[in-house]
């Protein structure tokens, strides 16, 4: 085998770095402690370590709506991995998914499941937090 090969740690390295470019590295954006961050910090601290983006977006208003648009929440939750929410910080999730994916306070409860078990992000306990009802009011406010 040469010294180019599989084994040269190098040669490793460098295919990494380049099958993964910086921009698309959420690590560096992980909160330590696994502390909630809002899908705004969590966009906006990419956006701010980016002069390109900068450069292209204007604003991080406008990268943000861009981000979502191209790449929904999946990485966001995934930085959130291991998160016990607030109740606080729960309206911030669901809000997500009631501007951005246009679900009804019906699909609340089976989406802060899917959250717990997918990415272990943990719901506080709440008195009717994962019924339907609850969410009345907030999913109203923010549609209408």
């Amino acid at each position: 085998m040469s010294a180019a090969g599989p084994a040269d740690p190098g040669n490793v390295k460098e295919d990494t770095a380049m099958a993964q470019p910086a921009i698309s590295n959420t690590a560096q954006y992980q909160a330590p402690g696994a502390a909630f961050v809002s899908l705004q910090a969590f966009v906006s601290a990419r956006f701010h370590a980016h002069p390109i983006l900068q450069k292209y977006y204007g604003s991080a208003e406008n990268y943000l709506a861009a981000y979502v648009r191209q790449y929904g929440a999946g990485e966001w939750l995934e930085a959130l991995r291991g998160v016990q929410l607030d109740v606080e910080a729960s309206i911030e999730v669901v809000s997500y998914y009631v501007e951005h994916a246009n679900r009804g306070a019906e699909d609340i409860p089976r989406i802060l499941g899917s959250l717990e078990r997918q990415y272990d992000i943990a719901v506080p306990v709440e008195e009717g937090i994962l019924t339907p009802e609850y969410w009345v009011p907030l999913v109203e406010r923010l549609t209408h």
